[in-house]
């Protein structure tokens, strides 16, 4: 009985210092990940009307002609616009000046956003970013999470 004890024990032995190591390698791919923002692709829009769907006031932003990466819709009427590059962002102020966007009677005014309200979009956004990536990476075990509450 006490071989088989110790062969449990030296098993275990073996297998704590691999699972530790996968663990923090685990952890330190996780945290090597940099967030890199690109300058000049933000725009601020006003005047859109309050509590209005992302996806209506996307078809409206849609008939400029250029395809955004991400929009921003504030309760208030008012967010920020990411393009995919600072050309499309360039291309669609341009576009805006000339043909407004109106949705629901109301018309956008639209604005490059740089400087510190740039930056302060930016922090915003790898803030969420590492919510949502802390968030992936929380839980039970590999095999079925938490067993809490589960009948036999």
């Amino acid at each position: 009985m006490t071989y088989i004890m110790d062969k449990v024990e030296y098993m275990k032995q073996l297998k704590a210092p691999m699972q530790k190591k996968a663990k923090t390698e685990a952890k330190e791919e996780v945290e090597e990940k940099e967030f890199v923002w690109t300058p000049n692709v933000i725009t601020s829009y006003t005047g859109a009307p309050p509590n209005m769907h992302r996806k209506d006031l996307q078809k409206f932003i849609d008939n400029l002609g250029v395809s955004l990466a991400f929009l921003d819709v504030g309760a208030d009427g008012n967010g920020y616009i990411r393009w995919r590059s600072p050309e499309d962002a360039a291309l669609a102020l341009s576009k805006s000046q000339t043909t407004p966007v109106v949705a629901e009677g109301q018309t956008l005014t639209m604005a490059a956003t740089t400087g510190d309200e740039e930056k302060a979009f930016w922090s915003k956004m790898e803030a969420s970013m590492k919510r949502k990536q802390s968030a992936r990476h929380r839980g039970g075990s590999q095999r079925g999470g938490s067993k809490r509450g589960r009948r036999h």
